[in-house]
């Protein structure tokens, strides 16, 4: 009976130790199972963080692209914003320099009209007193040579070289020329065609004065004569009887005078034919400028 309890121990012990084998094994792979369910909810949980990290990371690049686009984007803008005012403010410039050269060149108009203006006015002007200083000269001429014809007309008289006949003709003519003086200074100007035409007609007054005095009619007057055949020529004694001889024409004939007599004693001397020939030529010359041969 002991051996049978014993028995019966042992094979309790042996079913307990059974049991709790087999209750061990169901707790280990229910630990398995759970290990299993952990890991997998590990890995999952990990997946949907490294998913999430993604994400994120997929996010902030996105973003950090759409930045870096909108930088760009403002980059541009603002440079284009510069180009256009830089654009404007050279097309400014431009409209400001054509306007600056547009008054430039009204100003140089404007200073080139004021400049012509004023020459023209100067020229006026001077025309105006050239035109006073040759009616001045012309009255003053005029009225001088008349003086002068006067006398002669008067010496003329007086010697008896005139008849009556030319004294009224040389009065006439004398008169002739005051009116034709009187009528150009009507307007107060004599212009250069009328001081000519005054100037003419005292000339052709001066000369016939010379002639109705050395004509025949009446006493002849002598003339000036340089030998037997020689005298002086009719217009170079005109005027030096008139006193219408220049201080040039003067001096002129004084100096040929003189060249004249030095010729005249270098012909004295000892000289070649050739050397005697071209100074009776210029001795000729001299002559036939203030003398003429009477035949």
């Amino acid at each position: 009976m002991k051996t049978n309890m014993k028995f019966l121990l042992m094979a309790c012990c042996f079913s307990m130790g059974l049991a709790m084998m087999a209750q061990d094994a169901g707790a280990s792979d229910r630990g398995a199972e759970a290990k299993a369910k952990a890991e997998a909810k590990r890995d999952e949980i990990k997946a949907k963080g490294e998913a999430k990290k993604e994400e994120r990371k997929a996010a902030i690049e996105e973003k950090r692209d759409e930045i870096k686009d909108k930088a760009e984007a403002k980059k541009d803008e603002i440079k284009t914003a510069v180009e256009e005012k830089q654009a404007e403010g050279k097309k400014e410039e431009r409209k400001a320099a054509v306007e600056a050269k547009k008054e430039e060149r009204k100003a140089a108009a404007e200073e080139k009209k004021t400049e012509a203006e004023g020459k023209k006015a100067d020229a006026e002007k001077n025309s105006e007193a050239k035109k006073a200083e040759l009616t001045e000269k012309a009255n003053a001429t005029t009225e001088k040579r008349q003086d002068n014809q006067d006398k002669r007309i008067q010496h003329g008289i007086n010697k008896g070289y005139l008849t009556s006949d030319e004294i009224s003709k040389l009065d006439s003519q004398q008169k002739a020329i005051e009116d034709m003086q009187q009528q150009f200074s009507g307007d107060g100007k004599i212009n250069r065609n009328e001081a000519k035409q005054l100037r003419d007609a005292l000339n052709d007054a001066s000369k016939d004065i010379w002639l109705e005095k050395h004509d025949t009619d009446g006493k002849q007057m002598p003339v000036y004569r340089l030998g037997k055949d020689v005298r002086l020529n009719g217009a170079f004694a005109t005027k030096l009887e008139s006193g219408d001889l220049s201080k040039g024409e003067a001096n002129k004939f004084l100096n040929d005078f003189h060249k004249a007599i030095e010729i005249k004693k270098k012909l004295n001397g000892d000289l070649s034919e050739k050397e005697r020939a071209e100074l009776e030529k210029k001795y000729d010359d001299l002559l036939n400028n203030y003398f003429e041969t009477v035949k």
